[in-house]
């Protein structure tokens, strides 16, 4: 048994001890062996995709919306306090009939908004600051009113509608200032000249002023207008101040 346990164990030092050669390996030489994984390429479904696009255009037509109601909103105003001066039969500085219909509807609400939207809405608004201003200075006050009275709180709306009128043209005028600012110029001279030829029923070529003309008209406007507004204010605060104890008196402010 010696002898046969020395011979199997030589046989497996043998085995275990002898190289193996591989086949596509001449030589025994180690090959690098490259390991190539397919990964799937990730993807959004097309119905999850759709879904996130109209997200995305509905939150940028939200924000656009919102843009477009702050550039509206100025506008608007001039159009809300000359249909409530109109109903009050408060002094006719306003009249919401002589306004320009186009700037008008460009301020209408819609379902889609764009950038040209908010622009044109900032334009007309500017416009329509220009429109109420001009109105203003041109207003013929009659020196009686059929009634040839003011009772107080009909003083006391002309008060508060006054001091709005001139807040909203200090806001056009800070509007139109702003835009000079920025160098923006010409939008402020073309703005002006569409309201002079609106006015004086002729095409905007007609008017004939340069740039820095058309600027200066606009700003020159509106500051006669917001100066007209205040004297009459405190005319009209001084009276209701007198009478608001009540009573009936003639009205000096149309004489």
């Amino acid at each position: 048994m010696g002898t046969e346990g020395n011979i199997l164990e030589n046989q497996l030092l043998d085995i275990t001890s002898t190289p193996v050669d591989k086949p596509d390996m001449p030589g025994n030489a180690v090959s690098e062996v490259s390991l190539t994984i397919d990964v799937p390429e990730l993807s959004v479904p097309k119905n999850e995709l759709s879904v996130v696009e109209q997200d995305q255009s509905t939150e940028n037509n939200e924000n656009l919306r919102q843009q477009f109601e702050q550039a509206a909103k100025l506008g608007r105003e001039f159009l809300a306090e000359s249909r409530q001066r109109e109903k009050k039969a408060l002094a006719p500085y306003l009249n919401q009939r002589l306004f320009n219909p186009e700037n008008i509807k460009t301020l209408r609400s819609r379902e889609q908004y764009s950038s040209a939207d908010v622009s044109a809405a900032k334009h007309a608004s500017l416009a329509l600051s220009l429109q109420a201003a001009d109105q203003i200075v041109r207003a013929t006050l009659p020196r009686q009113r059929a009634e040839q009275v003011l009772k107080p709180h009909i003083l006391e709306e002309e008060v508060d509608s006054l001091g709005k009128i001139d807040g909203l043209l200090g806001s056009g005028f800070r509007r139109a200032q702003t835009m000079i600012k920025e160098g923006r110029i010409d939008e402020v001279a073309h703005n002006a000249r569409q309201v002079k030829a609106y006015v004086n029923k002729t095409s905007i070529e007609n008017i004939k002023m340069n740039d820095q003309q058309a600027v200066e008209w606009a700003q020159n406007v509106i500051q006669a207008a917001g100066k007209r507004v205040r004297q009459h204010r405190v005319k009209a605060k001084e009276l209701w101040s007198q009478t608001r104890g009540g009573g009936q008196y003639q009205d000096p402010l149309y004489s």
